[in-house]
C-alpha cells in the first residue's frame, strides 16, 4: 500500500447551525497551538530627527503587531495617540515609537539648566550607544606642542538628544550633533575646547558612578 503525505494545513472550523426558518453558517477561527499574542506597535516609515512635527503622523509612522511581551510599557498603538505632537528624539526605520520620545522641555530639561549642542566627531559616540537620558562625561582633547593632551571638561551631563549613529543623510566625516543640559557657568565650556581640538563623549553607568 502506498503511503500519501498530505501538507499541513491551517483549518477553518465550518459551524453549520439551524435556526428556525433558516440556516446560516459561521466561521469559527481555530487558535494554532502555542500561538503567541500579538499587540499593534506604531514604528516609524523612516529615519525622523528631533524637533519633527506629527501633525499627520500617517505619513510618518504605520502600525505593526508585535509579541506582547516585546512591547515597551510607553509604546503608542495607534496614530491618533501621535497627532500633533513634536517628537524630542531622533527615530530610525521601523523604531516602535514611545510616549517619553514626546517629552517637552518642561520634563526633560530640569530648573536652572541650559541646554547646549556639541559636535561629536564619530569616534566620540562609542558605537552609536550614547543615547537620549543617558549621562555622560565630555573629554576635550587638543595639540600641545606636538602632544595630545586630554581633560574632562564636564562630568555627569544628560544627553537630551543626539543625532541618529544610523543616519543615512549625513555627510562622511562630519560630526553628530549631540543636546546636553548643563549649569549656566558650564554652557561656554564646550563651544571654547572645540575651537581648540575635539571633544568626545564617556558613558557612565546609569546610576551615575
Amino acid at each position: 500500500m502506498s503511503s500519501r503525505r498530505w501538507p499541513m494545513l491551517s483549518l477553518t472550523l465550518v459551524a453549520q447551525i439551524a435556526l428556525p426558518g433558516c440556516s446560516r453558517t459561521e466561521n469559527v477561527k481555530t487558535v494554532q497551538p502555542g500561538a503567541l499574542e500579538t499587540v499593534r506597535v506604531v514604528v516609524a516609515r523612516e529615519n525622523l530627527f528631533a524637533g519633527t512635527s506629527t501633525k499627520e503622523p500617517e505619513g510618518l509612522f504605520r502600525t505593526v503587531r508585535y509579541v506582547k511581551g516585546d512591547v515597551p510599557d510607553d509604546a503608542v498603538t495607534n496614530l491618533a495617540m501621535a497627532k500633533n505632537r513634536i517628537l524630542c528624539t531622533n527615530m530610525v526605520s521601523d523604531q516602535p515609537l514611545r510616549n517619553t520620545y514626546f517629552e517637552g522641555p518642561t520634563n526633560f530639561l530640569a530648573e536652572g539648566y541650559r541646554a547646549i549642542g556639541i559636535r561629536v566627531p564619530e569616534e566620540g559616540l562609542i558605537g552609536g550607544f550614547v543615547l537620549p537620558g543617558l549621562r555622560v562625561d565630555v573629554i576635550a582633547s587638543e595639540q600641545v606642542d606636538g602632544k595630545s593632551e586630554s581633560e574632562i571638561l564636564l562630568q555627569d551631563v544628560k544627553v537630551l538628544g543626539i543625532q541618529s549613529y544610523f543616519d543615512a543623510t549625513r555627510k562622511k566625516d562630519t560630526p553628530y550633533m549631540a543636546a546636553l543640559a548643563v549649569k549656566p557657568e558650564e554652557a561656554l565650556k564646550p563651544t571654547e575646547a572645540a575651537e581648540k581640538g575635539k571633544l568626545t563623549l564617556a558613558l557612565r553607568w546609569p546610576d551615575g558612578l
